[in-house]
Order: structure tokens, then C-alpha cells, then sequence
């Protein structure tokens, strides 16, 4: 009975131990509640039950998403977004304390939806035929959109890639005729 009591009192100081990796950020929580700042990388103990070890990666994120937007001459136009994004350093615990560590729930409720509007709303700025001739202007105006949305989350844009614009077919099929047009009357001069 002795060994039993004994063998209990000990268990109840057992502790353990979390590793946290360079590009990681820890946050470490006592009932629920944060405790002290951001962990280094590093190895932490803490009291299971009682505390616990929340790991923040701070290495870049890739995320891709098909969008589709209006054209400001009214054309639907679809691609393809590849956004490069890190979380930034400097306050983790806030980042926790709004956003949490489930970096999926991140992407799908923050991220995601900020890529979509920065397109719908870049897209909306220029014709149909200035999306693919100023296509690097349109690029730049997403980032430095998209930029501005997820920095009030402590997000951080490092690259984004606007691939593949494609418009309605009757659309495709109109610029064909016209280049078409073009080509024949250029031939009969």
C-alpha cells in the first residue's frame, strides 16, 4: 500500500517535455490562460493537464486558390492564386490569443478569403485585354492588396502568383475573330 501511495504522490509532479523547432514560435498556456511571452526554439517542460505547449510555424506558407472576378468591361475571368505568406515574430502571443494554432482554420477563415477579395477587387480595375497586357501591374496590385489585408493579423506576404487568366469561351472566341480580322486586312494591304 505504501509503494502505492508513493508511486501516486510522484505521478502527480510527472512532467513533459515539448521540442520547439527552428521556424516555430511556442506558446506556452497553464490552465488555459497564456504564460510569459513567445518561446525561442528550445526545449520546454510543462505539467500535462495543467499546461500546455502551442507550437506557431513561422516558416513560409504556401496556399492556392482558383478565383474567378469581373473584369471592370464586365468580362468573368478565372485563375489560379498561389500566395507565399509567413507569420510574423514579433507579437506571437497576441497572434494566439486572436488567431489561434490551427493553421488550417487561418487559411480557410483569413487567408483564403483576403486572396479572393484582393483579386475581385484588382481584376475589377482593369479591362479584360489590360489583364493580359499589364499583367505585371495587375500582379503587383494583388500583393500590395493582399499585403495590406493580412498585415492586421500579424500575416505576412512574401509572393504571390497570378497564373493562367482565362475568360468566358464567347469572349476567347470574339478576341480570335477580331486578331483574325486583323491578320486578313493586314494580308489584303
Amino acid at each position: 500500500m505504501k509503494n502505492l501511495l508513493i508511486t501516486f504522490i510522484l505521478s502527480l509532479f510527472v512532467v513533459a517535455c515539448s521540442q520547439v523547432n527552428t521556424g516555430e514560435v511556442g506558446i506556452k498556456t497553464t490552465q488555459g490562460k497564456v504564460s510569459g511571452s513567445g518561446l525561442s526554439p528550445g526545449l520546454y517542460w510543462y505539467m500535462p493537464g495543467i499546461s500546455q505547449i502551442h507550437i506557431l510555424n513561422t516558416k513560409v506558407q504556401t496556399v492556392e486558390q482558383d478565383s474567378q472576378a469581373a473584369s471592370r468591361d464586365l468580362q468573368n475571368v478565372q485563375t489560379q492564386i498561389t500566395l507565399n505568406y509567413h507569420l510574423g515574430t514579433q507579437d506571437p502571443v497576441g497572434h494566439y490569443t486572436r488567431l489561434g494554432d490551427n493553421q488550417s482554420q487561418i487559411e480557410a477563415a483569413i487567408v483564403k478569403p483576403a486572396m479572393s477579395e484582393a483579386f475581385k477587387s484588382v481584376v475589377a480595375q482593369y479591362t479584360a485585354e489590360e489583364l493580359i497586357t499589364k499583367r505585371e501591374a495587375v500582379s503587383n496590385a494583388v500583393v500590395d492588396t493582399l499585403a495590406n489585408r493580412l498585415k492586421q493579423y500579424d500575416l505576412y506576404v512574401d509572393s504571390v502568383s497570378v497564373t493562367n487568366f482565362q475568360f468566358s469561351k464567347a469572349y476567347s472566341e470574339a478576341v480570335e475573330a477580331k486578331q483574325v480580322a486583323e491578320q486578313n486586312a493586314g494580308k489584303a494591304k
